[in-house]
């Protein structure tokens, strides 16, 4: 139990390496489904999620073995208007196999989501831009005194120019894990964040279509479509009886020996009150999961966009440069102060800074985040002035490389 409060803790924990797409993705979802869960298991195991017509000859015992019996395993559904199949394969066909099951599912859901998260974490801290610290230093600065985020925004600064600049941005660990890593960034290049982070958006939208399907044939009846139908056949004014889906009232079979030696089959009806919760959470939840993929991707389409596009890169910097009081507080002209901005976007931030920028800004605004671009914008440029001397004399110490977090040393 303390394994899962921690996880839960974790997961409420704010994070400031996503966007808002991404958390309800992860965070937003895994609350609803533990929400569920939770609800469902009370109904289920503490409540009474089903109740059984018992012939009168039955003992209190009976009655209450009928009930447990007729939960554990499966009953089905047989239409108001048809007969109780004799054919037990027909019987079997009709089972409802998923209301015993209802908590676990939602609980293994949120496990789910919270899948391309972790790959997100794991993979963006090995790349030595230390994303998550950064933004979070931003997003802190946003709320300091003047002189508070001045000294952060430096240090922000200070990691950031020595992450642009480098050849090859790592972290020193000797991790397996991170040596691969390594090597793929060597061939990324400047799209390794870039490359991950899309990565991670594919793998929620996959995981929202596994939803789809895993509903679909869990409890739609192998009907995608079935979320859309069910909610256009109740504002008709239909109900279960009509749809078949979540049936209230169902069948169950079981046998009962009888001084060990008599074998007693009965056949009785129940009404499945569980089956009304779930049918209002299941199809909230396809709709939910109708709501994430459609924002989702058209979210992977804009961060595709951002990223690749290069007069939008151009123009979402020289905004913030723009923007921030460093430039107005210069005595150049526009066009002259911007003379370097070609080769600070493409040489030097490339598509991996643009994605870290980008988060800063959902994360922490934009005034902050302007402030911080011009800062590097003006050790851009004096570093092209020296001639890259101090990177030589770097590279000849074996020390051109980006600081590590002390916070972040020992975990992604």
């Amino acid at each position: 139990m303390n394994r899962f409060s921690n996880l839960i803790e974790t997961i409420a924990k704010p994070r400031f390496e996503e966007d808002s797409i991404d958390r309800l993705n992860y965070k937003i979802t895994t609350f609803i489904s533990i929400g569920a869960a939770f609800t469902i298991f009370s109904k289920e195991y503490w409540g009474d999620p089903i109740s059984c017509w018992t012939s009168a000859q039955f003992p209190g015992a009976w009655v209450q073995y009928t009930r447990d019996i007729c939960f554990i395993e499966n009953t089905y559904y047989v239409p108001p208007d048809r007969a109780v199949p004799n054919d037990i394969r027909e019987r079997e066909s009709r089972a409802l196999i998923y209301y015993q099951w209802v908590p676990f599912i939602l609980i293994l859901q949120a496990l789910l989501y919270n899948a391309p998260h972790i790959f997100w974490r794991m993979l963006n801290w090995t790349s030595g831009l230390q994303v998550r610290s950064i933004v979070t230093m931003a997003h802190e600065a946003s709320k300091k005194s003047h002189e508070e985020a001045k000294e952060e925004r430096g240090r922000i600064v200070n990691h950031l120019h020595a992450g642009f600049r480098a050849k090859m941005r790592f972290v020193p660990h000797s991790s397996p894990l991170v040596f691969v890593m390594r090597c793929v960034t060597s061939l990324l290049g400047d799209s390794y964040l870039t490359v991950i982070y899309i990565t991670t958006k594919i793998l929620f939208i996959l995981i929202n279509s596994l939803q789809f399907v895993f509903l679909a044939a869990f409890v739609g009846g192998g009907d995608r479509w079935w979320g859309w139908h069910i909610t256009a056949a109740t504002l008709r004014g239909e109900t279960w009886r009509e749809t078949g889906l979540f049936p209230r009232i169902t069948m169950c079979d079981f046998k009962i020996n009888q001084d060990n030696k008599t074998v007693m089959q009965y056949s009785v009806q129940c009404v499945l009150s569980a089956n009304m919760l779930n049918e209002k959470l299941f199809v909230f939840l396809w709709w939910w999961a109708l709501f994430l993929e459609v924002t989702t991707i058209t979210n992977l389409i804009f961060w595709i966009f951002v990223l690749h596009h290069y007069p939008y890169r151009r123009d979402f910097i020289r905004d913030l440069i723009v923007a921030s009081k460093h430039r107005r507080d210069s005595r150049q002209d526009e066009a002259q102060y911007l003379d370097q901005l070609d080769g600070f976007v493409n040489d030097y931030v490339k598509r991996d800074g643009i994605l870290v920028l980008r988060l800063m800004v959902s994360n922490s605004g934009e005034i902050v985040t302007s402030e911080i671009v011009a800062s590097l914008f003006a050790r851009y440029k004096e570093w092209k002035k020296q001639g890259r001397k101090e990177d030589i004399l770097l590279m000849r110490q074996g020390d051109l490389r980006p600081f590590v977090f002390d916070e972040d040393k020992n975990s992604p």
